[in-house]
């Protein structure tokens, strides 16, 4: 199509959208657009199926009610772009930028909505980047979207069966009532995911990462969560408990930068099923945590000053840099769990040369079971070691700085970094 003929039928078909006199909806079947720069064009209820966009700048593009069956956009800018209720069957977005876009109630039904990478030339394809966009009930059934980013992506009701989404990053997702039965996310990255009500029959989930995800009112019994990191226990808290888990979890991933750190200082949790839960730098202090199971969990640089954990389940739960004073751990399952020293480390990760010792220092651990526990540095002034089982090592004095101060905060650690883990 020549560039005059194609501006004539956008203004027609601008007069079409207003429903004004002389106006006619676009048919531009076919037509190649050969990486035009069409930012914020106006394209909705267009009949655009087999066009080209390849390497288009489309910001903001309307593309709501359009006929886009079989269309191109492979390598497009489609950050913001509308496409909700558009006929998207077949749609290839091979490494689009979808960033922002709506495709609420979008069709898609199947197609290859992202693409792995692949090396073509000298050049990387990645796969589309879908992060903050609008999917709430789009019809996804058989979509590949391998390696694709769709964090904090609403997804509410969509449905997603049989999808192929392994290694995808969907940390802070919403898919709320969203149906993934026999869908394929493995080694999918689901931190702070909200799955309340989601559809999870015959999933694979193995190596996935539901760190913090809420799933009230969610059934896995016939998911594959192999190697899956997962508090199962979540299922049994309030509502309201669950994304605050779910926040925090994001708080740890992000180093801060996102979610919120979850405060349950005095709250009487006790019995609370937290096995495997993400609590790294979580305030804890002063909490109820008697006969809770929070074997596995993750509890770096905690502050547990003053906790009950009489009685509780806590093998292989990682306490390291935790601030353990005056917790009460009468008669504790403390098998194969980590109190050592914790290595502080930067933002980008790099080691700082600075050391943060878990501090039992007044701590109760009558009738305790160490056994098989890392204890290497744990401080011990003044702990109560009455009955204790297993070895304790010699006990080392109080730290002039470090967890004895009580708080888990990114201000209060050298450097001013979060580095949970």
């Amino acid at each position: 199509m020549k560039p005059e003929d194609l501006v004539a039928a956008l203004k027609l078909h601008q007069r079409f959208v207003k429903s004004l006199t002389g106006g006619r909806r676009a048919n531009l079947k076919n037509v190649d657009f050969g990486g035009l720069k069409l930012t914020k064009v106006d394209l909705s209820q267009a009949v655009l199926s087999g066009a080209d966009f390849s390497d288009c700048k489309l910001i903001g593009a309307n593309f709501s009610y359009a006929d886009l069956f079989g269309a191109i956009f492979d390598r497009a800018d489609l950050r913001a772009a509308d496409f909700s209720r558009a006929d998207l069957r077949g749609v290839s977005f091979h490494g689009a930028q979808l960033a922002g876009a709506n495709l609420n109630d979008a069709d898609m039904r199947p197609g290859a909505l992202v693409h792995i990478k692949e090396q073509v030339g000298q050049q990387e394809e990645t796969a589309a980047d879908l992060s903050n966009a609008n999917l709430d009930d789009a019809s996804l059934d058989d979509a590949k979207m391998s390696k694709a980013k769709l964090r904090n992506t609403s997804a509410k009701r969509a449905s997603l069966k049989r999808a192929q989404m392994p290694q995808v990053d969907m940390r802070g997702v919403d898919l709320s009532g969203a149906n993934l039965g026999s869908a394929r996310l493995r080694g999918a990255n689901l931190t702070g995911a909200n799955l309340q009500s989601a559809q999870f029959a015959m999933t694979r989930l193995d190596g996935a990462n539901l760190s913090g995800a809420i799933l009230a009112e969610t059934d896995l019994d016939k998911a594959d969560l192999t190697g899956a990191t997962v508090c199962r226990g979540a299922t049994d808290l309030s509502l309201g408990m669950q994304k605050m888990l779910a926040g925090h979890a994001l708080w740890v991933e992000s180093n801060g930068s996102s979610g919120e750190r979850v405060s349950l200082s005095g709250e009487d949790l006790h019995g609370v099923d937290l096995a495997g839960a993400a609590l790294s730098g979580a305030e804890l202090k002063g909490c109820n945590l008697s006969g809770a199971n929070l074997s596995k969990a993750l509890l770096v640089l905690a502050d547990l000053s003053d906790a009950n954990l009489r009685d509780a389940d806590l093998r292989g739960t990682d306490f390291s840099g935790a601030n353990m004073q005056r917790a009460n751990m009468l008669a504790a399952n403390l098998r194969r769990a980590d109190l050592s020293t914790v290595e502080l480390k930067s933002a980008s990760g790099d080691a700082t040369g600075q050391a943060w010792p878990t501090n039992c220092s007044d701590a109760i651990l009558t009738d305790a079971d160490v056994t098989g526990a890392n204890m290497k540095g744990t401080v011990l002034t003044d702990a109560d070691l009455t009955g204790i089982i297993g070895h304790i090592p010699e006990k080392k004095e109080k730290p002039r700085t470090g967890p004895g101060s009580g708080h888990a905060s990114r201000e209060g650690r050298p450097g001013g970094e979060w580095r949970g883990g």
